[in-house]
């Protein structure tokens, strides 16, 4: 613990000395990051592999390196512009004064990133942080000990220790850490364990962003078009095996369209998972165990478990698993009420697609994201101005998370905070509000002892529209 300590203590001391780094500086640090990205990417591939048991390569370019890169990208294209003071307008009794925003860098940035996607939640907040001017500490999850280690190995090759460096270890560490006195501390993982990290950061009322879990709903309108519809909330179930925290956990169909459902979801994924090599395994055996005993208590109490294809003659890794539908389960089952984090796939039928839209405002609205799949323009709209969620993805899965312009972040119990793009930019940056008199100040007509005239412009002022 007193080598974290020691860690923080010299990127506080480097903060100090260079409180507010050039365009120069900041440009430099994103080039390095992209270098390390470019010169390590196989290896990286490799290690994700090993510390899932079984991932395949194209996966991990397309779910953590081509974010990560575009992210990169986008900053150095935006940095000018994003690093302006930017204008505000004067109040009316200070006509004459100028106004501008100054951004500055908050310091020492912690981000305590989480085991399904390593490379993308270690890096993607840090490229903010850096584009914002601060100085990054990383703590990656002990589920992924390869990963980590060739993490940690790179971002010293590439970076000073003052600047940005990554830390290993067990849940203690993690603790540790998130006690430090940062400037502002990101978390991505489970929302029990996020409390936690708040509390901590609240000793030393550090600001936070937590990413968080939920329950993610998708909702198959009568309006829809179904075949596309099941395709696409396929590919975002299937993705990582299901371990995504924004994967959707239930899918809502007609009562009348169930069977159909299952059926064409047994047609397409022989397509989409045509062998094993198309499945990412479970991240652990505890995991397992856990997937196991969910389906198993879901069956026990009476709901229809069915897998979405036959399975293999070969695996490519012992904690392989192939998804399964489970159809109406009783709402007391543990699958309704946690956060599946796996290759399970609730279906609830509905005979209304008003009782679908009642239950998901009332009960749902701090869910991370939802999947509405219509065709219904109205009833579109009224779902994006009624439904609460942190994001919304309408005819598909996961895609607004991928947005460079847009906020990624939750609401309520999935999270709060946002970052990607020029919203990083500003999570990661302390907007310093400057008001700059002028020579000849309209505010001294305003001293006491107030003047007659004085007493009749505020009593106009504040009595006005009344």
């Amino acid at each position: 613990m007193n080598e974290l300590s020691r860690l923080f203590e010299a990127q506080k001391e480097a903060f100090l000395n260079d409180p507010n780094p050039t365009y120069r500086v900041r440009l430099d640090r994103l080039n390095r990051l992209e270098r390390m990205l470019g010169r390590y990417a196989e290896r990286f591939e490799q290690a994700v592999c090993r510390d899932f048991g079984y991932r395949s390569a194209v996966e991990t370019q397309l779910a953590e390196l081509v974010g990560l890169k575009t992210e990169i990208q986008t900053a150095r294209r935006q940095l000018k512009r994003w690093m302006r003071p930017v204008r505000q307008s004067a109040h009316p009794l200070l006509a004459n004064a100028s106004n501008r925003l100054h951004p500055q860098p908050r310091g020492v940035v912690g981000n305590v990133s989480a085991w399904n996607y390593p490379l993308l939640l270690s890096l993607q907040p840090m490229v903010s942080a850096l584009a914002a001017g601060n100085r990054c500490m990383i703590k990656v999850s002990e589920r992924v000990p390869e990963t980590a280690a060739l993490l940690r190995q790179c971002v010293a090759e590439f970076f000073g220790p003052d600047e940005m460096t990554v830390v290993e270890g067990d849940a203690e560490v993690a603790k540790a850490f998130c006690a430090l006195p940062f400037d502002l501390l990101v978390y991505t993982g489970s929302s029990p364990i996020g409390s936690s990290v708040m509390k901590s950061a609240a000793q030393n009322l550090t600001p936070v962003v937590l990413e968080l879990g939920g329950a993610c709903q998708a909702v198959i309108a009568p309006d829809a078009r179904f075949e596309r519809a099941i395709e696409r909330l396929l590919v975002g179930k299937f993705l990582n095996a299901g371990q995504t925290c924004i994967a959707p956990n239930t899918v809502w169909v007609h009562a009348r369209g169930v069977e159909a459902f299952v059926r064409e979801v047994q047609r397409q994924s022989a397509k989409l998972i045509p062998d094993a090599s198309a499945l990412t395994s479970i991240v652990s055996d505890a995991h397992v165990s856990r997937w196991e005993v969910l389906v198993e208590e879901a069956k026990a109490a009476g709901a229809w478990v069915v897998a979405v294809r036959e399975p293999f003659d070969r695996l490519m890794h012992a904690r392989q698993r192939i998804p399964v539908l489970i159809v109406d389960p009783p709402l007391e089952c543990r699958v309704c009420r946690e956060e599946l984090f796996g290759p399970i796939l609730l279906v609830r039928s509905y005979c209304e697609i008003e009782q679908v839209l009642d239950e998901i405002k009332r009960s749902h609205r701090d869910q991370l994201a939802l999947y509405w799949f219509d065709e219904d323009e109205r009833r579109i709209e009224r779902v994006t101005a009624q439904l609460g969620a942190g994001g919304m993805t309408i005819n598909d899965t996961l895609l607004h998370a991928a947005q460079v312009s847009m906020p990624f972040g939750g609401v309520g119990r999935s999270g709060m905070g946002a970052y990607h793009g020029a919203y990083g930019f500003d999570a990661m940056t302390h907007w310093v509000p400057v008001t700059r008199q002028a020579r000849t100040s309209l505010w001294r007509w305003l001293n006491p002892p107030y003047s007659e005239l004085v007493k009749k412009y505020l009593k106009w002022f504040t009595h006005k529209g009344s």
